[in-house]
């Protein structure tokens, strides 16, 4: 056993390895990239050099960086050199890790964020600087989010122009593309808003009626947000998605089906994705049988049906990553409960004492279709991001509010 490793100190040194993995995982992913002969593509660019120091280099560096919020997200790579054809072009594809020269770490990520936070409308509020050192070669990379606010334009120095991502580059946005833009932006949750009511009336129409009336069923979508989701490649997402999800089940059988892939489904049990991206989960919630005042009520158990989003959630974000599904996506949660359904603390009656808390606290309708969550970022507390969920869900069964805040 290490001696330090209780004392401030230890505590210490373990951070800093901590951080030390982190950047070596960062490291690691441009040497694969240069390994594989990874070419540019929507998501990935590659630069020699950052130049951000006169207007015209701030005015390149904030198109860059527009254009990949505008369209699908993604990631730019400071400090790898690209091959070059017979006649010097660039063919987007790297060639090996340069570097971008002696830097002060802190202050350059303090200027890039500053140039960034001020040089375009919207403000990009989902984006990741990473200065990343291996020996004596530092390397940036940005990670820009799929945006639900824009589009953005460039405003420094009020330049006001727009820019959307390529295959093999960025390209000023037309009058028609702004329009559509504008357009897209706003049907973008009140499609997954569609998506959701449509899926959930199909599940609930498979349902016999005893089923549907006598057991709580639980439904839970978490959507890609946006139109056109070309980046995703659904053999991907088959392989990575019964590697995660098999766990949550302890075992899996899975197939493909017209709407998507299914990785389990175990008597009222499973989850499907589908060819858009999106994760449905589903399941029969336990009820316990609870008599008060020769009153029969069901009690189900609030903290459970948090623990249970909760834990899906992170390993959709996880599944997302590995896939590279950007965010924005949106969480959104259904449930058809029987009569006499009451919401409690433990699912034991622990929560409440007499017949007329029973009473108050049976939910007023029997099927709940809850608002979507925007979640637009993956590295979130998802317990703290969800605490509005949560709220309503309790709100939905009577209770003031949610009763624990941890």
């Amino acid at each position: 056993m290490n001696p330090s490793a209780g004392t401030p100190d230890g505590a210490k040194k373990r951070c800093m390895e901590n951080d030390n993995l982190q950047i070596d995982k960062y490291f690691r992913e441009v040497e694969e990239l240069v390994k594989n002969d990874t070419p540019e593509s929507y998501l990935l660019e590659y630069k020699r050099e950052l130049n951000i120091e006169a207007d015209k280099e701030k005015k390149e560096f904030l198109a860059d960086i527009s254009a990949f919020a505008n369209k699908f997200g993604g990631r730019i790579i400071f400090g790898v050199q690209e091959k070059r054809d017979k006649e010097g072009k660039s063919t987007g594809r790297p060639e090996k890790i340069v570097g971008i020269g002696s830097i002060n770490e802190d202050e350059l990520k303090s200027k890039i964020e500053s140039i960034l936070d001020t040089g375009i409308q919207p403000k990009i509020t989902q984006k990741q600087v990473h200065i990343v050192r291996s020996g004596d070669v530092s390397i940036v990379i940005i990670d820009i989010a799929r945006s639900l606010y824009g589009p953005h334009c460039i405003w420094f120095k009020q330049s006001g122009r727009f820019y959307k991502r390529t295959s093999v580059g960025k390209i000023q946005m037309d009058v028609i593309e702004l329009r559509e833009a504008f357009m897209q932006a706003n049907e973008w949750k009140k499609q997954a808003d569609n998506f959701r009511d449509d899926r959930f009336e199909e599940i609930l129409s498979e349902l016999s009626e005893d089923v549907k009336n006598a057991e709580a069923i639980f439904v839970l979508h978490i959507v890609p947000l946006g139109v056109a989701r070309e980046s995703i490649d659904f053999k991907l997402i088959q392989k990575y998605a019964v590697e995660i999800f098999s766990r949550y089940f302890g075992m899996y059988n899975f197939r493909n089906t017209l709407d998507g892939f299914i990785v389990c489904k175990l008597g009222q049990k499973g989850i499907l994705f589908l060819r858009n991206g999106a994760l449905e989960g589903f399941q029969q919630l336990p009820l316990n049988p609870k008599k008060c005042e020769d009153i029969k009520f069901l009690l189900l158990d609030g903290h459970y049906i948090e623990n249970l989003i909760d834990e899906l959630l992170k390993k959709y974000i996880d599944f997302a990553r590995i896939t590279k599904i950007q965010p924005p996506i949106a969480l959104y949660l259904s449930m058809m409960v029987p009569d006499d359904c009451i919401l409690d603390i433990s699912g034991k009656g622990n929560g409440i004492d007499f017949i007329d808390e029973f009473r108050e606290k049976q939910f007023d309708r029997r099927k709940l279709k809850f608002g979507g969550i925007v979640i637009d970022n993956y590295d979130i507390d998802t317990k703290k991001n969800l605490c509005g969920l949560y709220d309503i869900l309790w709100q939905s069964g009577g209770w003031p509010e949610r009763p624990y805040k941890n």
